[in-house]
Order: structure tokens, then C-alpha cells, then sequence
């Protein structure tokens, strides 16, 4: 047996988190109000946005608001390279502990 430590550089953290919403309008405010901090998209992609958030189910107002890699931000040695995520309503969905 070697004691040899690998040393990988990459890591990939699959991860998923389920969230309540108990305010759709305060998350749909807050989704508006990301769109608005971002200063380079594109007229097309922003009106399209604004309309998702206003007209379609909640999920892509929380997908707007979602930022993963601020979970990993003050992580001492780690640098997030990459993330992606989407977010979709589960009807299905029953929760395992009403305490969380």
C-alpha cells in the first residue's frame, strides 16, 4: 500500500438543494433586481428574462437568484472554475423534516 497522496486539481461537488418559496413575490423582486445588476446583457436576453420572471413559474426567478459560488467564496484554497445549475418546480416534492 502506498502512502503516496494524489494530488487532483479538480474537483466536481454534485450537490442538489430543494427551497421553499414562501414569498414568490419577494423572490421575483429579488430575480428583477439581478437582472438590473447585470450591466452587459443584451436588450433581447434581459427583456426576455423579465418577461420568465413576470409570466412563468417561479422556478426561473429562483435559477436568476441562485449564486453558487458564493457558497464556496471565502473556502480557504479552493477557487469555483465553473458552475452551472438550473432550477424546476417539483410538484412531487414532499419534505422529509418539517424543522429544516
Amino acid at each position: 500500500m502506498s502512502n503516496k497522496l494524489t494530488q487532483t486539481r479538480y474537483v466536481r461537488v454534485p450537490a442538489e438543494i430543494i427551497v421553499e418559496v414562501n414569498d414568490p413575490q419577494a423572490v421575483r423582486a429579488a430575480a428583477r433586481a439581478a437582472v438590473d445588476a447585470v450591466t452587459d446583457m443584451p436588450k433581447e436576453e434581459r427583456e426576455e428574462a423579465l418577461t420568465r420572471i413576470a409570466d412563468e413559474d417561479i422556478a426561473d426567478a429562483v435559477a436568476l437568484i441562485v449564486d453558487l459560488a458564493g457558497l464556496l467564496a471565502d473556502a480557504p484554497g479552493l477557487e469555483v472554475v465553473e458552475v452551472t445549475w438550473s432550477a424546476e418546480e417539483d410538484p412531487d416534492y414532499e419534505p422529509i423534516d418539517e424543522d429544516l
